[in-house]
């Protein structure tokens, strides 16, 4: 990179930590509004700070702002009558950079709000899930400059919430906090899990009707390929299916599904889905018709997250997403896809190193055990017994009332 070209991407960095450093001087002088909280998530107007805002939005006494990075649905959002601005840091901005100084609380899943945070105002972290995959520091690939970096970064938030007190102590090592700061509330997206169900919206989306199945199965695997363009586990590229199963078969697995009146909704993780140009990866790719893709943009579109749908599914498939925690709620199968286990690990790493007892659920290596697996949950459900208690130890509240929880905390002042 030439000199000059460089000498100007510094130039911009040090103004914008100055700015950064501006703000957080101002935000412990300029007064706080105690009815005003501010969210923030990745994706946007997603996961657990969109359920808490739907709860909290419907009390009179709250204000709430959103703080969006696409101004597609930020503009969505505001034709709706939802306050919200884009997440940009410029003069055209004032009224953004104005509310997250006012603002008495900041909710955000993934930390980006919490470089100004005062003594007056309260950073609630909203975890983003409960990981069986190291997270954080636990992650082997944070360096030691990263682990300093995120150490200034995350310890500014005042609590975390969890789902239980084993989660309570995996995200206590996770984010190097005191377990103190963990307060044991359930996640607000799983409040969405005893709620009505949006079959009429998922068919929209999908083009299908549901009800023409008898069972409708979720899929929902982890990122191999992740935003930094970092490999884990079993290389996408290598893969000529989305199960990245060895000896697979499209024919096959359409010829199943077919005969057992099975739909299989598959929801790739967002970093995924750009290495999935039109889901066509590799010459022999290919989707059998009873396989349907559930897309980012498509719930984008409709304002929607896959929370909205969980409690359709009869089943779940995936690997070490922590999604399979909230799964748990609903007392229904779990298949694990574990082919590229060993090599995962050795790159990732496990927070629980028992994973036999952490999944509750079959285990599957190659494309015959899937078809098998798929077989026998319907028919044995060996697991019920293993899921129940995985639950309990990771779920304290089996129940849809974890906003109320965080709000009831706030208003007390514990939060």
């Amino acid at each position: 990179m030439p000199d000059g070209i460089g000498d100007f991407f510094m130039f911009k960095f040090k103004i914008k930590v100055a700015v950064k450093q501006i703000l957080y001087l101002l935000s412990h002088i300029i007064p706080k509004k105690d009815n005003l909280i501010i969210f923030k998530s990745f994706p946007d107007f997603a996961d657990n700070a969109r359920y808490l805002w739907e709860y909290i939005h419907g009390l009179s006494e709250m204000e709430t702002v959103w703080l969006i990075a696409d101004p597609v649905i930020c503009e969505k959002l505001n034709k709706q009558g939802i306050r919200a601005y884009e997440y940009r840091f410029n003069l055209q901005n004032l009224r953004m950079v104005w509310s997250i100084l006012r603002a008495k609380y900041l909710a955000d899943t993934h930390f980006h709000l919490n470089e100004f945070i005062s003594k007056d105002q309260v950073f609630i972290a909203l975890s983003h899930g409960t990981p069986l995959k190291a997270v954080h520091y636990a992650d082997i690939h944070y360096v030691e400059c990263d682990r300093k970096f995120k150490r200034r970064k995350i310890t500014a938030f005042k609590y975390l919430t969890v789902t239980s007190d084993v989660s309570k102590y995996a995200q206590s090592a996770a984010f190097a906090v005191s377990p103190q700061k963990c307060v044991v509330t359930g996640q607000p997206r799983n409040d969405r899990l005893f709620g009505p169900k949006a079959q009429a919206e998922l068919e929209t989306i999908l083009d299908v009707k549901l009800g023409d199945y008898k069972k409708i199965i979720l899929y929902t695997p982890t990122f191999r390929v992740g935003n930094d363009d970092r490999t884990e586990g079993g290389e996408l590229s290598q893969s000529n299916n989305i199960f990245r199963l060895n000896n697979y078969s499209n024919k096959q697995m359409q010829e199943f599904l077919q005969e057992k009146n099975c739909l299989v909704v598959a929801k790739l993780h967002p970093f995924e889905e750009k290495h999935y140009v039109n889901f066509k990866v590799h010459e022999e790719f290919a989707l059998p018709d009873n396989v349907k893709i559930l897309k980012t943009a498509d719930l984008n579109n409709g304002m929607y997250t896959l929370y909205d749908f969980m409690n359709l599914f009869d089943a779940l498939m995936t690997d070490y997403s922590s999604i399979y925690f909230d799964f748990l709620l609903l007392d229904r199968p779990i298949v694990f896809l574990l082919s590229d286990f060993n090599l995962y690990h050795k790159q990732r790493g496990l927070f629980f190193e028992d994973y036999e007892f952490w999944m509750p659920g079959p285990k599957v290596n190659n494309f015959h055990e899937l078809l098998e697996s798929l077989h026998d949950i319907f028919v044995h459900d060996n697991f019920k017994e293993q899921r129940k208690i995985v639950n309990r130890l990771m779920n304290k509240y089996n129940d849809g009332n974890s906003s109320e929880r965080i709000y009831s905390l706030m208003k007390k002042g514990h939060l």
